[in-house]
């Protein structure tokens, strides 16, 4: 859950860097203002990926309870789905601050 958080804050920040709103009378328009669309679309596509892969080796081992055997932990499943979500949340941690560091750095020169 802190890396979920890290990486959902990154991209706020990274979406709200790239395409800022200033110009904005209203502040309930930022959310739908092209960036926060980007940012809501992409927070989305971020958690399902998460999901998928950490749900992937939970279906396995519940599938095979349910079948009547044992219960059977699938070793490969587990640490190819916790190590996607873990290289999905550093990715999505660190390409949206980067590139809004870039962002911000070529407006202030």
């Amino acid at each position: 859950m802190v890396g979920i958080t890290f990486a959902l804050t990154s991209l706020a920040l990274g979406f709200g860097a790239l395409y800022p709103n200033y110009d904005t009378e209203n502040f309930a328009e930022i959310p739908t203002s092209f960036g926060g669309l980007l940012f809501m679309m992409a927070a989305v596509t971020y958690l399902a990926g998460v999901v998928i892969l950490e749900g992937w080796p939970v279906y396995l081992f519940l599938d095979s309870r349910f079948r009547g055997g044992e219960a059977q932990v699938y070793v490969t499943p587990l640490v190819l789905g916790v190590s996607g979500a873990a290289l999905l949340t550093i990715l999505a941690t660190w390409l949206p601050l980067s590139a809004g560091i870039r962002k911000v750095r070529s407006i202030d020169s």
